[in-house]
């Protein structure tokens, strides 16, 4: 599980990476903002959600101790060493999502967390609850990427986003 978790953030990056194109297709709103700004901070904000859900999905299994020593190798991975220096504008970006992962994943994690317990904070029953956590967690993401709350230009993706994080981590830890 060790292995799993240091290793959980390219996991996760190449998700959202490729679960990015599908979503585009969809949401008119969000293919406009990534033409004008560009990917990164949608592969980042995705790649936070995803560990929050898969965090989640173990959470309950493991002691507190367990799953400290996990987070901490979710967002602190060992440092590799690179035989070189970035050549080309892919290995360049994976380096820098590898430095932006390390100095600010477990932040944005707690605000991610916090988010979703507000949102989550007035359901009435468990299924309520549930949904509004799945769907706070896509929320989230476009809320960071945006810089500003989605607009109703975002239902049908916000409808799509949570659920479409979460099932990319189901079955991750096994």
């Amino acid at each position: 599980m060790d292995e799993k978790a240091a290793n959980f953030h390219w996991v996760a990056h190449t998700l959202a990476i490729t679960m990015q194109l599908p979503l585009l297709d969809r949401s008119p709103h969000l293919r406009e903002w990534v033409s004008e700004q560009g990917t990164d901070s949608w592969d980042f904000f995705a790649t936070v959600a995803m560990a929050f859900f898969a965090l989640n999905l173990v959470g309950d299994e493991l002691t507190d101790d367990e799953y400290e020593r996990l987070a901490r190798l979710v967002f602190e991975p060992p440092t590799e060493t690179q035989s070189h220096a970035p050549t080309n504008a892919a290995e360049q970006a994976v380096a820098t999502f590898h430095v932006t992962w390390r100095k600010q994943g477990a932040r944005a994690w707690g605000d991610c967390m916090a988010f979703v317990e507000r949102v989550s904070e007035d359901a009435t029953t468990r299924d309520e609850e549930s949904s509004l956590f799945v769907v706070g967690v896509g929320s989230w993401v476009l809320w960071n990427v945006y810089g500003t709350e989605p607009t109703s230009e975002d239902d049908d993706l916000l409808a799509m986003l949570g659920p479409a994080l979460l099932q990319s981590v189901v079955g991750y830890w096994d």
